[in-house]
């Protein structure tokens, strides 16, 4: 099942995954903008999940990366998204580098 199938919108809406007024607004708005909240929200849920992304987040806080925002705040979660891209981006490179070296071998 995915995330946002097990989630409903008022959920959604109520944790601030969206703008609750996105909930009940035009169907052009749901077609974008719940789409666009379901999708990150289902990426920050994976991300989480794994061991070495809450490692990687550990290392952030205790290097004050957060800068003492409180744990869920907006200004948080905005860190915390630019955050995941670049661990995202890391293990794409990762996986790049060793794809590519094992070309090399064979």
């Amino acid at each position: 099942m995915l995330y946002q199938e097990s989630k409903g919108r008022s959920e959604i809406a109520a944790n601030g995954l969206v703008d609750s007024s996105d909930a009940v607004s035009t169907p052009s708005a749901q077609g974008t903008g719940l789409i666009q909240a379901f999708q990150s929200a289902a990426r920050m849920d994976a991300l989480r999940r794994n061991p070495d992304y809450g490692k990687y987040v550990s290392q952030l806080v205790a290097a004050g990366y957060f800068q003492g925002h409180i744990e869920g705040s907006q200004a948080w979660k905005e860190l915390e998204e630019a955050a995941a891209r670049a661990f995202v981006e890391n293990l794409r490179n990762e996986f790049v580098l060793a794809f590519n070296f094992k070309m090399i071998q064979y």
